[in-house]
């Protein structure tokens, strides 16, 4: 696995995080934050609970687990692995922290990068780091510590936490095997060092050639396995990664349309214009003055 590809990618999600629910219960209760329109997570703190969704057993929570929805599921987490009646979701009255059986910590990763959509894509319904992995313990009782302390500067600093915890989500599925796609990419030893080159210079004017000479593989071999893992060609990824950096570019600076052009590998801005609006659908500067004011 190149570490350096998915730090590569993560630099340009632009990651905002936070906590909106800390909740402590005491008998029968069911939570559902569904709907937030973000990847959201729970983290279970004390008591046993149970993961219910739509066509799935019931799954099992332990204290100290991390769940994450990637992509926002439909799912109610209860106190009980018997599905509970909606009427009851979220009526539940919060008890004391001293005095709960169970307490729970919900918060949400949203991204402003357009680079995050493919590492969501690639991840399950949903994830559960369990609660004996090392690493996202000591991110959790760092969470748990400044929630309890409220010092200065608490939201901020749950926010990179927060953001350090989805890097560890990330971490686990690759190691886990459950990725698909892009993180599946990522982890394979030989397309990596491939994405991380694209991805650390995406104005190169990058050959099949060059590319799998970086994987170390032939080119046929080379471009079978880079689109079995990721689902496209070299050369459709390259495109569609120029584009989201073009996106971003776009929509957060005021570089000019050749300057953009050219830091994403294109000689002139036709040719750029041309190739964005093909690879997304709208005209690069239709995307630009439906963005906010900069």
């Amino acid at each position: 696995m190149s570490a350096d590809t998915l730090s590569l990618i993560l630099r340009r999600l632009k990651p905002s995080a936070g906590v909106f629910v800390h909740a402590s219960y005491r008998g029968a209760w069911a939570v559902d934050t569904s709907g937030q329109r973000m990847a959201t997570f729970h983290l279970i703190q004390r008591g046993n609970s149970w993961l219910h969704m739509a066509g799935a057993e019931p799954r099992a929570l332990q204290p100290g687990d991390l769940l994450v929805l990637p992509r926002d599921a439909e799912h109610v987490v209860s106190s009980s692995a018997d599905a509970p009646d909606p009427e009851d979701v979220n009526t539940a009255e919060p008890v004391p922290i001293n005095a709960a059986e169970s307490l729970m910590l919900c918060g949400f990763f949203e991204f402003q990068g357009r680079a995050v959509w493919p590492l969501l894509d690639a991840l399950p319904e949903a994830v559960i780091v369990a609660h004996d992995d090392p690493q996202t313990k000591r991110l959790i009782d760092l969470i748990v510590v400044e929630l309890e302390a409220e010092p200065p500067g608490t939201e901020a600093t749950l926010e990179w936490y927060a953001s350090a915890l989805f890097v560890q989500v990330l971490r686990a599925a690759m190691q886990a095997g459950w990725c698909e796609g892009l993180l599946g990419a990522i982890a394979d030893p030989q397309i990596s060092k491939t994405l991380a080159a694209i991805h650390e210079t995406p104005a190169r004017p990058w050959t099949l050639q060059d590319l799998a000479a970086r994987a170390g593989l032939g080119r046929t071999a080379f471009a079978e396995r880079f689109r079995e893992l990721t689902g496209v060609t070299p050369a459709n990824y390259l495109v569609q990664w120029r584009m989201q950096l073009a996106t971003d570019l776009l929509t957060s600076t005021d570089e000019s349309m050749l300057a953009i052009a050219e830091a994403v590998g294109y000689d002139s801005e036709p040719a750029f214009r041309k190739a964005f609006r093909r690879e997304t659908g709208r005209p690069p500067g239709e995307v630009r003055r439906a963005a906010p004011e900069i």
